[in-house]
């Protein structure tokens, strides 16, 4: 639920609670395998709530941790608009890059196993991807290296 909430929050969103949910899902997440999606979430709330260095931190522990392709895209997304935020545009375009090769704008139905569970993570990438390259992309995009 809070990755839904956190995908494109309204401005009259409490960011506090999502970010509440977020971490109650780690708190008492047993299974290895899905904590990568909750770290994921996390790592989206901390960019919501403009925590960009947390951001990053959580979504590499994601990266890092799952062999998902599109929870590494999401993950990608997340750490492109994380570092655009913090300047960092070299590294902001390169997950970009990463990102859009592991989540290509066309859905490639036949790579996908399990289409169901492939189209919605898929998606949650897309939208985040889109949202970074318009960040990134952005003559108002913070300038660093």
């Amino acid at each position: 639920m809070a990755k839904d909430c956190l995908l494109l929050p309204s401005p009259e969103m409490d960011l506090r609670l999502i970010d509440h949910l977020a971490d109650t899902a780690l708190t008492i997440g047993e299974d290895e395998w899905v904590m990568p999606y909750f770290q994921v979430c996390k790592a989206l709330s901390e960019y919501r709530q403009g925590h960009f260095a947390n951001a990053v931190e959580w979504a590499q522990k994601s990266l890092k941790r799952s062999d998902v392709l599109y929870l590494q895209a999401h993950a990608c997304a997340v750490l492109a608009m994380a570092h655009g935020r913090l300047g960092e545009k070299a590294a902001a375009r390169a997950m970009l890059a990463k990102g859009n090769a592991l989540a290509p704008i066309i859905f490639p139905i036949s790579k996908a196993q399990d289409r169901a569970d492939a189209w919605s993570g898929w998606i949650f990438a897309r939208i985040s991807l889109d949202e970074g390259t318009a960040l990134v992309e952005s003559p108002a995009a913070p300038q660093g290296n």
